[in-house]
């Protein structure tokens, strides 16, 4: 009984903070971002987000400058104004390709504890869905 207890709490506040953040980013289904690595597609469907093009193409190899010089132009002509990085990723290429297209990082936790603001579950997509909100806003 304890766990179920838990269980169904658990679920309520899930489900309460689900609409939370799906209103949330609302405003920002369908806008093109892109993205460092290409690991947020379960992240992107629950919450119908465009990831245009991803700077990493293939896990562990740098972009070369043909894929930069192309992302910087998808990115001027699809009006792209937000790059998305893990705080462990490379941060060379990310700011290289903001400078050029006038676009905003943003750090995003894939994990519960890769940035302080996300010690559990909750406050992980808490702090996701704050920061790509800030983000289009254009706020730090």
């Amino acid at each position: 009984p304890y766990y179920e207890v838990r269980r169904l709490a658990f679920l309520k506040e899930l489900g309460a903070r689900q609409q939370a953040w799906s209103r949330t980013l609302a405003a920002l289904q369908g806008a093109p971002m892109i993205a460092y690595h290409n690991n947020w597609a379960y992240f992107a469907r629950r919450f119908r987000l465009n990831f245009a093009g991803y700077i990493e193409a293939k896990p562990g190899v740098p972009p070369s400058p043909a894929h930069l010089a192309g992302l910087i132009s998808s990115m001027r002509t699809q009006k792209i104004k937000v790059i998305v990085r893990q705080p462990h990723e490379p941060e060379k290429n990310t700011r290289f390709l903001a400078e050029r297209a006038g676009a905003r990082v943003v750090t995003l936790a894939a994990s519960v504890g890769s940035v302080a603001e996300a010690s559990n579950y909750l406050s992980l997509f808490d702090h996701n869905v704050a920061a790509l909100a800030r983000g289009y806003a254009g706020t730090p």
